[in-house]
């Protein structure tokens, strides 16, 4: 045991000055393989044994889209993959999807679309007794704890509806944060029924390798939490947030995050067996009973991320 430990310790050690002697030569490959060298230090410290995942990930993959049809879905089909998800009472479920926009392709939008581009008001009066995708969508969300998705808007203020409070003591070092113009958010109604939102961007390296989330950004003025920390508030309860500058700690009800400058979480390399253990096509939960027997079961241990 104590010789594996000092070959790896040697094999970083190698790497590191490995990527020191790239540096001299260009910052681009300096950067490359310093990188390269921090992903095998974490790799390092991984634990042997997968443990019971507490997050889950429900994949809109592939099958799912061969089968329920092709993205983007009217939100009457995104409503119902969430009371079937909801039906399992998870802490809190997740939306990585940008949910921008009134519903435009439920079979109640398109008759709407219909009355208005043609005048034939016998598709308006039809739209009534369809699936309507905003009013289906508010009930999903509110029947359940969860979090929708904000995009950071480089161009312009955006639309983003206001996020819960972060509130700073002191002066942080927040040198590097994301910083851009505004954000762009989902529509007040759908907004008001979710019980947060948290940013959906993530910075990818040169490699195209993305290593780092961010758990607080700047939009115009305001700061914006995570996707990922915006889901911990949800599951936990919290009330808000709390910036604490002298140590440069964002507090969440009984957590606590160490920021950097720029704001991010590094991440581990991904665990592609962990990543298997813990990943349900959603194309499963609509059809497979035994695919919906192993999500509940998961249920009791984690909290979805659906995407």
């Amino acid at each position: 045991m104590g010789q594996g430990i000092q070959l790896r310790a040697t094999i970083l050690a190698a790497i590191v000055l490995a990527a020191l002697f790239v540096g001299a030569i260009g910052t681009a490959g300096y950067e490359g393989w310093k990188e390269s060298a921090f992903d095998a230090m974490l790799d390092t410290g991984r634990p042997s044994r997968v443990t019971a995942p507490r997050v889950v990930v429900v994949d809109i993959d592939r099958a799912t889209l061969a089968d329920v049809g092709p993205w983007p879905w009217g939100r009457d089909r995104l409503a119902a993959l969430i009371a079937q998800l909801n039906a399992a009472k998870p802490k809190v479920l997740g939306l990585d999807i940008l949910s921008e926009g009134a519903d435009e392709r439920s079979p109640a939008a398109l008759a709407r679309k219909l009355a208005e581009t043609t005048g034939r008001q016998e598709f308006a009066a039809a739209a009534a007794g369809l699936a309507d995708g905003d009013p289906l969508m508010v009930a999903a969300l509110k029947s359940n704890p969860s979090v929708l998705g904000i995009a950071l808007d480089p161009d312009g203020p955006g639309n983003a509806p206001p996020s819960i409070a972060v509130l700073v003591g002191g002066s942080p070092d927040l040198s590097e944060l994301w910083n851009v113009t505004g954000a762009i958010g989902p529509i007040p109604v759908l907004a008001d029924a979710a019980t947060g939102l948290g940013i959906l961007a993530l910075p990818g390296d040169g490699d195209a390798r993305i290593r780092n989330v961010p758990l607080l950004a700047m939009a115009g003025e305001n700061l914006r939490p995570g996707l990922a920390v915006e889901l911990v508030r949800a599951a936990t309860e919290g009330g808000g947030y709390v910036l604490d500058g002298p140590k440069n700690r964002l507090r969440v009800g009984d957590r606590q995050f160490v920021l950097s400058g720029d704001g991010m979480l590094r991440l581990r390399p991904p665990d592609e067996r962990a990543h298997a253990d813990r990943t349900i096509s959603a194309d499963d939960i609509h059809r497979n009973p035994e695919a919906r027997a192993r999500w509940k079961g998961m249920r009791r241990q984690g909290s979805p991320v659906h995407r």
